[in-house]
């Protein structure tokens, strides 16, 4: 109850101090809102070179500040109508369409049917890459320049500075997990092109003949068996 009443007590004591004047402030707020707004003030090295002119050539600043009425007549004449959105355009013949769905490709993009000279695809660059790794006596950068049609240098070039990824394997791990070196065998051949098959199988070969000329004796024919 007593802080009810003095809540009510400050609120008369307080009322004649707001109102004081309160028409007068009212009036003045209301001539600020309607008078015009001011431009912005510029900044000082603009208002420098405004300055700048007004002296150097003053008939500038009159014609600007001198009202254009035939500028006026214009911007009256000007009228602006509009028709409605523009017609769409319809083709008279219907665009091919495949209906049929389309694997994803195997490089991520679409691979062109024709290639122009000098020029080779992303398949053909592996392809020749790996077979010059397999074999590079046979398949050289002579024999790929010639058979894509490009030049020498850049096929010295994608040789020296491209490679095939390659796995590499401690024979440690090959000799703990045997089955390691059969899948990837497997893998190999299953991935790799008759030709790469036939290299790959050559050069098996080859090292084959080498590993038993190293065993011979510097004479060629073999030691003879001792009986027991």
């Amino acid at each position: 109850m007593g802080i009810a009443f003095f809540k009510n007590l400050t609120r008369k004591a307080t009322k004649p101090i707001k109102d004081f004047n309160i028409e007068n402030r009212l009036q003045r707020e209301i001539d600020r809102q309607q008078q015009i707004p001011k431009v912005a003030p510029r900044h000082k090295s603009t208002e420098q070179a405004y300055e700048q002119l007004a002296t150097e050539h003053p008939e500038i600043m009159q014609e600007l500040n001198k009202k254009n009425e035939k500028l006026l007549d214009n911007l009256k004449q000007l009228r602006v109508t509009s028709h409605g959105p523009p017609p769409e355009l319809k083709s008279k013949g219907k665009l091919p369409q495949y209906m049929r769905h389309q694997k994803s490709p195997e490089f991520g993009f679409y691979e062109p049917e024709k290639i122009p000279e000098g020029r080779v695809t992303l398949r053909s660059a592996l392809d020749f890459i790996t077979q010059h790794s397999i074999d590079p006596s046979s398949v050289t950068v002579e024999t790929i320049a010639k058979q894509y049609k490009i030049d020498r240098i850049q096929v010295q070039n994608v040789l020296t500075y491209f490679l095939t990824f390659r796995i590499h394997i401690s024979e440690d791990l090959l000799k703990k997990y045997p089955k390691i070196s059969k899948t990837l065998e497997q893998g190999k051949n299953a991935n790799m092109t008759p030709l790469q098959k036939l290299l790959s199988s050559a050069q098996t070969k080859s090292m084959e003949v080498e590993d038993t000329s190293e065993s011979k004796p510097e004479g060629g024919n073999p030691e003879p068996v001792k009986k027991s």
